[in-house]
């Protein structure tokens, strides 16, 4: 249920902020030997400027560092899953507090009934999201130095 590249749904999230419970779909970045994931939470909130805005549709790592703008795009009905997974709204990831690492054993107890598998992200698009979280300025440093393993141990180095 939780292994890299799995897609998964999250009945009843809890953020851990004061917000009120959602469903949620995450993506489980990295699994360290069953003890921890990196995951990252995926919304339907366009925050990206105006400004921006056209290049929503020519790319999916859109990063502009001077105005603080880092994310990942999933255009609505683009098959991102190996078994035909698509989102049906146009979806994005945030860099910065949206990759989170967290206890397996905590997220099993707290939401075993709750999480459902739906899909696995098709290897390249999952090293494309590895990219662009890589490349950001907004994640924390033992991340980047994660990500940069994982992309060396695929690309070759």
């Amino acid at each position: 249920m939780l292994s890299e590249r799995n897609i998964i749904h999250i009945d009843d999230y809890d953020f851990g902020n004061g917000q009120k419970l959602k469903d949620r779909y995450f993506i489980i970045l990295h699994n360290e030997n069953g003890l921890s994931i990196i995951f990252t939470g995926i919304t339907k909130r366009d925050r990206i400027p105006d400004k921006f805005q056209p290049l929503v549709d020519d790319k999916r790592c859109i990063k502009h560092d001077d105005d603080f703008v880092h994310c990942y795009f999933f255009p609505k009905d683009k098959i991102i899953g190996e078994n035909g997974f698509c989102f049906k709204k146009n979806s994005f990831i945030y860099m910065g507090q949206n990759i989170q690492e967290i206890v397996t054993d905590h997220i099993l107890n707290k939401y075993d009934e709750k999480i459902k598998l739906k899909d696995k992200i098709e290897i390249d698009e999952f090293f494309e999201l590895i990219y662009c979280i890589y490349k950001s300025k907004f994640i924390k440093n033992k991340f980047t130095i994660l990500f940069e393993k994982k992309l060396d141990d695929h690309y070759g180095s």
